[in-house]
């Protein structure tokens, strides 16, 4: 089975990718849309995974002006969203993302004065500002009762069904919707893209910008064969990509 809504034509490429500080920046704004997406359009498969919200992702592909992708990936791997379908309905782990405990894992952290909550999180996750020394083994241990993962990063924690996160959606997209020959390649920049670089085990060429922080690189570097560009952020990105799916279409 493979992504309706595309007939590749040639090699088939499989870009699963987060948006903020990956492919997109302040600084380099339309870059991916009129460089490296023209070039490959017809032969790729295209998906976003992001720990935004839905909504917002869908408002950040308007307003940066990305091409409309294949798949959408939002809130950390708990919301899904296929281009074809247009709905949100699919989401491979739908059991596991529809009985999140989230009232009760709010009750729960109340009681920690250093986490504040987002509000703007999704029914399926809990999302947290750090802002003290936040005991992390006292949190897990609250909440050691329910079926969630806590995924921590220097600055939020994201509480998530268990076993749902970025790598685990994204191993599922490469093994029930892309075809086995496909050319893959994951680029993410922050701690919940790390489940994304250590969990899917398929073959793939792993991106990370050369400025994302240095505690990250070097976690990933231990258990994974990521790549730094050369360049800098998301230019030194969008480079090794392009010259990615140069070696691709070119056969090596």
């Amino acid at each position: 089975m493979s992504i309706e809504s595309l007939e590749p034509l040639g090699t088939p490429i499989a870009l699963l990718t987060d948006i903020d500080g990956t492919i997109h920046s302040h600084e380099c704004t339309t870059r991916f849309a009129t460089e490296v997406w023209p070039k490959c359009k017809d032969h790729m498969f295209l998906i976003f995974l992001t720990g935004r919200t839905m909504a917002d992702t869908l408002d950040s592909i308007r307003s940066y002006e990305l091409p409309q992708p294949d798949i959408i990936v939002a809130d950390v791997g708990t919301s899904w969203r296929r281009k074809k379908t247009n709905t949100e309905d699919q989401h491979p782990f739908l059991f596991a993302v529809k009985r999140f405990p989230r009232n009760e894992v709010v009750r729960i952290m109340e009681g920690f004065q250093d986490l504040n909550i987002q509000e703007t999180c999704s029914p399926h996750r809990a999302s947290y500002n750090i802002v003290g020394a936040v005991n992390k083994i006292m949190v897990e241990n609250a909440l050691s009762n329910l079926m969630v993962d806590c995924l921590w990063s220097q600055d939020y924690l994201d509480i998530l069904p268990q076993g749902v996160n970025k790598g685990t959606v994204a191993s599922h997209i490469i093994n029930c919707l892309i075809p086995s020959e496909a050319v893959v390649i994951l680029a993410g920049n922050s701690y919940n893209d790390s489940h994304l670089f250590i969990d899917v085990r398929q073959p793939c060429h792993r991106v990370v910008p050369n400025d994302t922080d240095q505690s990250l690189i070097e976690e990933l570097s231990r258990s994974t064969d990521c790549i730094l560009p050369e360049g800098n952020g998301v230019d030194g990105v969008l480079t090794l990509i392009q010259e990615l799916l140069s070696d691709t279409t070119k056969g090596g």
